[in-house]
């Protein structure tokens, strides 16, 4: 109980700062203090700060997700930033199997690129392969017991369509 609330606070430390740089980054000082003091004194963060649950990742990583959906976008020929994105989404996808929805920016990007007649075909298939190559081996269970996981997420998704996810019978 103890490691996780440590991971718990450092996760949520680096997620201050995560803000802050990226605010400084792509804004300026002033919005980067306000920006993290806002983080801060958000009610859900700060009950979360007391908890030690898998939410910390996924602020954590839908942090990290915003900040290098930036990059790719400055820098869309860097395949350093594809590597780590996909990184970061197999890794979120495997902390809660809903941030699969963290693919909506770099799909978006991808799409502008195509209107613009840019195909990105290979910045695709090297994150589509990083982040499923990060997701099983963040997750090995979906391979090891797929019939398992595969009934894990049927479930799922009949939760979501009646509305009852996480009820139990």
């Amino acid at each position: 109980h103890i490691i996780n609330r440590i991971f718990s606070f450092l996760l949520m430390n680096i997620s201050i700062y995560i803000i802050f740089f990226f605010c400084k980054k792509n804004f300026n000082f002033i919005i980067a203090i306000l920006s993290s003091i806002i983080l801060i004194l958000s009610p859900k963060y700060f009950s979360l700060s007391t908890l030690a649950t898998v939410d910390h990742w996924n602020v954590f990583f839908s942090i990290l997700i915003i900040y290098y959906s930036f990059e790719i976008q400055k820098n869309f020929k860097s395949s350093k930033n594809f590597i780590i994105y996909g990184v970061i989404l197999g890794c979120s996808v495997a902390t809660k199997y809903y941030n699969f929805l963290f693919a909506a920016p770099i799909l978006t990007i991808f799409i502008i690129k195509i209107f613009e007649n840019n195909y990105p075909y290979k910045q695709f298939f090297l994150m589509f392969i990083t982040s499923l190559l990060t997701f099983l081996i963040c997750m090995p269970y979906s391979l090891i017991n797929l019939v398992a996981f595969r009934e894990a997420i049927v479930g799922l998704y009949a939760g979501i369509q009646t509305g009852r996810v996480g009820e139990y019978s």
